[in-house]
């Protein structure tokens, strides 16, 4: 299971290996620290949530994750003074805001949690191998980005640890079964 999510990281690496270069920019530099300590707090948190079993219900947990991030956002946006007046935004980003609220949350989120419920901590984190795969794809097919060898390689290496982490997981079942 280990050697599948490692395999699955590698992948992710090499999708964006293209971009390691920057690594010097120190703009860039910050972006990648803030997203390594988003995806292990994330990792974290999903491991702490399926081990506490909360006594309310599925969807009041998710929306009271979402009311507190809510003000944690706000409390952040009127510190720094970075938000945007969305009375001075087009109807792509009101469009682009709908589908993030639609599909990212309500859907997304709440199925992510209810996997939580269900299924082992490490079985869920996988999407985290998925959504860059997702991500590049989608931008390849509807906004014709590029898509290169890298990408591609990296794809595969990542499916493979995808593949890896579930085969463990069936052979895990199948022997508390036995």
């Amino acid at each position: 299971m280990v050697i599948g999510m490692l395999t699955g990281f590698a992948g992710v690496l090499t999708i964006f290996y293209d971009y390691l270069g920057q690594l010097h920019n120190k703009s860039f530099l910050i972006g990648v620290v803030l997203a390594l300590a988003s995806t292990i707090t994330w990792s974290f948190g999903t491991v702490y949530t399926s081990r506490q079993k909360l006594s309310v219900g599925i969807l009041f947990n998710v929306g009271l994750q979402m009311l507190i991030a809510g003000f944690v956002m706000l409390i952040i946006c009127g510190l720094t003074g970075k938000y945007a007046n969305l009375a001075d935004t087009g109807h792509a980003s009101w469009f682009a805001l709908i589908y993030l609220v639609i599909f990212g949350s309500l859907i997304a989120y709440s199925a992510y949690v209810f996997a939580i419920s269900k299924l082992p901590p490490a079985l869920v984190s996988i999407y985290a191998y998925i959504n860059p795969i997702v991500a590049v794809g989608l931008g390849w097919f509807l906004l014709q980005e590029k898509m290169n060898v890298n990408m591609i390689l990296g794809t595969l290496i990542t499916l493979t640890g995808v593949y890896l982490v579930n085969r463990e997981f069936k052979k895990l079942k199948t022997d508390t079964i036995a």
